[in-house]
């Protein structure tokens, strides 16, 4: 008896009490964030995030129009795996090397439109493509190639249409659109200003955003923006994604949802069939006032990181096509009549393509974008444009006509 009571006293000794069920998850919970906080303000001290004082020179609060510089301003700082980077808008807010205003006399311009690989975004202006492109055109046609960048942050199809008549004003020779699967993804219509999230002022505090967020959106965007935000995440994926092999990255890559791989399945969702649906209405209507200000519109497709892999090793799993979406866009802009540079067959003879883009991020780095304007350049004379086919005098004897 005495047994029995003895392991009755022990096994209630044993038992949590309630209380506990309650506290230890509680410190559980609470030390996971400590080590996450604490993780992340030192990653924060020893690491550069995207630390360009955007607001000083985009305004990014009307999401319906994109990103519009500010004209004469500057921002200057250092951004993860980008270095030092600046960005220096004209006085017409455009991020250009050059001022806004008339051509240069005998020459022919290019006006650039598009979104942040357009832009040149995180890649000093001299070795963007806006920069590199007119060198390497000059050179291959004797013409004087001049290059004017409207490209710009958050500028997908729904917003370039509304504002083409910006890029027209440039008095354009020719129209370069510079396009990526993500905007074909942000092709869909924007809501509703009433709808879309402004932006905060990044002079607040982190507490005083957090009490934003929670009263306007929901707990999953939340954590999705505090992953996005997370410097620590960005410095852990852009560590494993530069080490990891080229076929390991694409097995990773494709884990991800519809809407970020979604594009390179063979056969696509109706989410996607939707975007390209959307982005075509706009692709129409962008042509249109185009072919109505009788300025040709040419576009070029640059693939993302993971579709060059794809494209580079002549691989990639059942079920998936990276050439499938660079179809479609071709249709469509071919119908519109449009001219398109096709450069993806030219990602087959590069070596490791993955090198030329930033790991985390998928643009294209400054490697990435010397490339671009070496295929650009021989696909825009190649016969594709009649008028950079031929150049009508060498530059040479230009230059001595003055």
């Amino acid at each position: 008896m005495q047994d029995t009571a003895d392991s009755i006293n022990h096994a209630k000794e044993a038992r949590l009490p309630r209380r506990d069920w309650i506290v230890l998850p509680m410190i559980g919970l609470l030390t996971v964030c400590i080590v996450s906080v604490s993780t992340e303000l030192i990653v924060r001290r020893l690491v550069p995030g995207n630390d360009l004082d955007i607001p000083k020179c985009i305004d990014e609060s009307n999401r319906t129009l994109g990103g519009r510089g500010i004209p004469n301003s500057v921002c200057k700082g250092k951004v993860f795996a980008g270095g030092s980077i600046e960005y220096r808008m004209n006085s017409c807010g455009h991020r250009a090397g050059m001022e806004c205003g008339a051509k240069a006399p005998e020459s022919y311009r290019i006006v650039i439109a598009g979104a942040s690989t357009a832009m040149g975004d995180r890649v000093p202006f001299e070795k963007t493509i806006a920069a590199q492109l007119p060198v390497e055109l000059t050179h291959k046609t004797g013409r004087r190639i001049e290059l004017y960048n409207e490209g710009m942050l958050l500028v997908f199809p729904p917003a370039l249409d509304l504002r083409f008549n910006e890029v027209l004003a440039a008095k354009p020779d020719l129209i370069l659109w510079v396009l990526t699967p993500y905007d074909v993804l942000k092709g869909t219509t924007i809501p509703e200003p009433s709808k879309i999230e402004q932006r905060i002022d990044p002079s607040i505090t982190p507490w005083s955003r957090l009490k934003h967020d929670f009263s306007t959106k929901s707990v999953g965007e939340i954590t999705r923006d505090l992953q996005e935000r997370s410097r620590a995440l960005l410095l852990i994926r852009n560590t494993l994604y530069a080490h990891e092999g080229s076929d390991r990255y694409v097995a990773t890559f494709l884990m991800n949802a519809d809407d970020t791989a979604g594009f390179l399945k063979s056969k696509l969702s109706a989410n996607w069939q939707q975007h390209l649906k959307d982005f075509a209405g706009h692709a129409a209507s962008i042509a249109a006032q185009a072919r109505d200000a009788n300025v040709p519109l040419a576009a070029v497709f640059v693939p993302d990181r993971a579709q060059a892999i794809m494209i580079s090793d002549n691989v990639w799993p059942a079920g998936y096509d990276p050439y499938k979406l660079d179809g479609e866009v071709r249709t469509i802009l071919s119908s519109h009549g449009a001219t398109y540079i096709d450069i993806l067959p030219k990602f087959r003879n590069l070596i490791r393509p993955e090198e030329l883009y930033f790991p985390a991020d998928g643009h294209p780095d400054a490697g990435g974008h010397a490339i671009l304007s070496e295929l650009l350049a021989g696909e825009l004379t190649g016969g594709s444009v009649p008028a950079l086919t031929v150049a009508a005098q060498p530059l040479k004897e230009m230059e001595q006509g003055r």
